[in-house]
């Protein structure tokens, strides 16, 4: 519907279904907007908004996370995009 037009508010706590989703993501604490941003960058780079909401990243954004010394990409939010920095890495790397 959100490609027709129409605007989809959805209230969830799932974060990974919001990576995959989300065009938008509005992050709110104790009743006030915390954060008016895309998922990308309340993933990756709003720590401190998702400490104080008790939110986590996907868990595949964790993993990305941890993988950046090994040169992988932080912004990783799917498991998609997990993958083709993995193929990348295997075809540039050996």
């Amino acid at each position: 519907m959100n490609a027709e037009g129409h605007t989809i508010i959805i209230i969830t706590h799932h974060m990974p279904f919001v990576a995959e989703s989300a065009e938008r993501v509005i992050v709110m604490a104790q009743g006030e907007i915390i954060a008016d941003e895309t998922p990308r960058k309340v993933f990756t780079t709003m720590r401190d908004v998702l400490k104080k909401t008790n939110l986590s990243p996907p868990q595949i954004t964790e993993l990305a996370n941890r993988l950046s010394d090994f040169k992988f990409p932080r912004e990783i939010l799917t498991t998609g995009e997990m993958c083709n920095a993995l193929v990348w890495r295997y075809e540039h790397n050996g």
